[in-house]
């Protein structure tokens, strides 16, 4: 978890994040997407620090984001 003065959570960014590191990014992925908690935009991504991880938030954009290293 990171802490923001609450001044800068007007700016409707830096919320808590919290990053969970799993060793199946893709089960996961998959079965959260049945229970419908995803945004539409959400997706599941290899990034250029070499995860494969996808994050989503709630209403007060606080996140959960749940990753896997890629080697």
């Amino acid at each position: 978890m990171q802490w923001h003065d609450a001044s800068e959570w007007e700016k409707g960014i830096y919320r808590p994040i919290l990053r969970f590191l799993i060793k199946n990014t893709e089960t996961l992925f998959q079965e959260y997407k049945t229970k419908g908690v995803f945004h539409e935009q959400t997706v599941l991504r290899e990034t250029p620090w070499n995860t494969k991880e996808f994050a989503f938030y709630d209403l007060d954009m606080n996140g959960l984001t749940f990753y896997e290293d890629v080697k």
